[in-house]
């Protein structure tokens, strides 16, 4: 299980905590970023998905997440960014942020 979770911890896709005097316009792109990386990876998987219906509709479900999240997103300025941050706190909106990512891990393992 500690494996699992270092191997969980160390992926690109999670986002570091996220401290009050962080550059905003550089934590809204880095998430851009990451979201579009997620989009992709999803985007993939369906050519490895043949003859799996659960599969396909897994990997629906979290690409229409991951899309409804990034367009969430792109709409916000760093100064609501930081807003959004300070209200819910930075650890919780980085577990949010990570949402979307842990298709990435469980989709190839069905």
């Amino acid at each position: 299980m500690d494996f699992i979770r270092r191997f969980i911890m160390e992926l690109h896709t999670f986002f570091p905590t996220i401290h009050p005097t962080d550059d905003f316009e550089v934590v809204l792109g880095r998430l851009m970023e990451c979201l579009d990386w997620t989009i992709a990876a999803y985007r993939s998987y369906f050519s490895l998905t043949a003859g799996s219906n659960y599969t396909t509709v897994c990997t629906l479900v979290f690409l229409t997440i991951t899309q409804g999240v990034r367009l969430l997103y792109s709409q916000l300025t760093a100064e609501q960014l930081q807003t959004l941050v300070e209200v819910v706190g930075p650890c919780t909106f980085t577990v949010v942020t990570a949402v979307p990512s842990f298709g990435v891990i469980v989709i190839p393992i069905m």
